[in-house]
């Protein structure tokens, strides 16, 4: 055909560039377009990654002054507790859920008489009067199961020289944030001189109380003593009557006489043994 007529072939070719001036028309709208979606997704993702980013940095901030605070109340605790713990004027350990001393501080360790070595490497039970343990565990086990906070308990230690030193205990639980048992806190105040002024007290009261019981004694001895004064005194009292009266009737001198030896004789019995009851009235 394009041999033929070459009027056709010019129109076709011009056709052919037109659509293809068409086509590349809409490519390069197409091209803009897409471009321009683009962009605006590039746009719309870069400003979410940036508040992304801006939110981010404000929230990591915020974690860090929160961090850095909650150090920073934990070390002030941490500081007071350990200024508490070491100048406390009375004895104070940490002890592990299994009995073994965690912590101790220095009036406790001059309270035993035990360096810090040696001390850490015992239990409390090892240090604990045999026959105050039971009672301790006991009170132990019902803080750990939660029926109580805390107890206090008189208990006996030994010294590291034997003697027994005589404490208060007070025991309290630290726990985790699961409210599980980490373990125990101990205060121990020295009451060992309370302890021996309390048994003197008791001594003197036994002492008092058996002399009281004696007095009593004595007492109801003094009540009965008018009887045990009158049965040695009747006697010679009535003989002398006696014979005083039938003196005044005898009317034989001689027999008088014999009669008023006789009275001397009582009277002087009676004089001994009037001499005798006062030497026991004085005692």
């Amino acid at each position: 055909v394009i041999q033929d007529d070459p009027e056709d072939c010019r129109k076709l070719t011009d056709l052919i560039i037109s659509n293809e001036k068409k086509l590349l028309v809409l490519r390069r709208s197409i091209s803009e377009g897409k471009m321009s979606a683009t962009s605006g997704i590039i746009m719309f993702s870069t400003v979410i990654v940036v508040s992304l980013l801006i939110s981010l940095f404000v929230f990591i901030s915020s974690t860090f002054k929160t961090n850095q605070r909650l150090k920073d109340d934990l070390q002030l605790s941490e500081s007071i507790f350990s200024g508490v713990f070491n100048d406390s004027g009375i004895g104070m350990a940490t002890v592990s859920l299994q009995g073994k001393v965690m912590n101790i501080n220095p009036y406790l360790l001059q309270l035993l008489g035990y360096t810090r070595e040696e001390l850490m490497s015992k239990t409390f039970q090892d240090i604990t009067h045999p026959d105050d343990l039971e009672a301790d565990l006991k009170l132990l086990k019902q803080v750990l199961a939660g029926e109580k906070d805390t107890y206090k308990l008189e208990k006996r230690y030994f010294h590291k020289e034997g003697n027994i030193i005589w404490a208060m205990l007070t025991v309290s639980i630290a726990r985790n944030k699961d409210n599980t048992p980490r373990f125990f806190v101990a205060q121990i105040e020295d009451i060992t001189e309370t302890r021996q002024l309390i048994q003197k007290l008791e001594l003197k009261n036994q002492v008092l109380l058996q002399t009281s019981t004696e007095l009593e004694s004595k007492l109801r001895q003094l009540q009965d003593f008018p009887g045990h004064v009158a049965n040695p005194m009747r006697g010679p009292a009535n003989g002398i009557e006696m014979m005083l009266g039938m003196i005044i009737d005898e009317k034989d001198a001689a027999e008088k006489e014999n009669m008023l030896e006789l009275v001397y004789k009582s009277s002087k019995s009676m004089n001994g043994t009037l001499k005798d009851l006062m030497q026991i009235l004085e005692i």
